[in-house]
């Protein structure tokens, strides 16, 4: 495939989305104290592949391995209500990263990650409320030396190593009927 540039015209990419398993629990430790865990399993393996067929037979379908793992992920948080119409939670994450190193690319680069969150819900009426939440999001240094993705026909696959973190800030307005 010519990395250069992305063929136009029409393509289908079939992709088996995984299947998940979650399981929580929360405690009221106090009336104003919530605490909670979850675990999620998560079937990676059945992306093995990731196949794009183009229209235009003068372009080249797209083969590339994937070869995801299952993975895990476990979350632990808390929540405290200050007052009747103000809450603060906090919580901590472990993502276990389905991708093998060798088939890790700086299109989506992939490792371990721990994220830790704070947010606040203040209720302005019965019925309207207003949250502001913060995750940050870092992933594990991976170092791939043996890559198997390769898009430059041979030239230069994705060794090297990938450092990765991300910050997301959320705020939401939320009426009940």
């Amino acid at each position: 495939m010519n990395a250069e540039k992305l063929p136009e015209g029409k393509a289908t990419a079939p992709i088996t989305v995984p299947f998940n398993l979650v399981v929580g629990v929360a405690y009221d430790v106090t009336p104003r104290l919530k605490l909670s865990a979850d675990f999620q399993y998560i079937g990676w393996s059945s992306y093995d592949t990731l196949k794009v067929h183009f229209a235009n037979p003068a372009y080249q379908d797209i083969n590339s391995p994937k070869m995801y793992r299952n993975s895990y992920i476990l979350r632990f948080g808390g929540k405290y209500e200050v007052a009747s119409n103000l809450s603060v939670a906090a919580g901590i994450l472990f993502d276990k990263s389905p991708v093998k190193p060798k088939y890790i690319n700086p299109s989506l680069p992939d490792a371990n990650r721990l994220g830790f969150s704070v947010g606040i819900n203040y209720k302005l009426t019965r019925n309207f409320e207003a949250d502001l939440g913060y995750l940050f999001i870092r992933g594990q240094q991976t170092t791939v030396t043996n890559s198997k993705e390769d898009y430059t026909e041979g030239n230069s696959p994705f060794n090297g190593t990938y450092n990765t973190s991300a910050s997301l800030l959320s705020f939401s307005l939320s009426y009940s009927f």
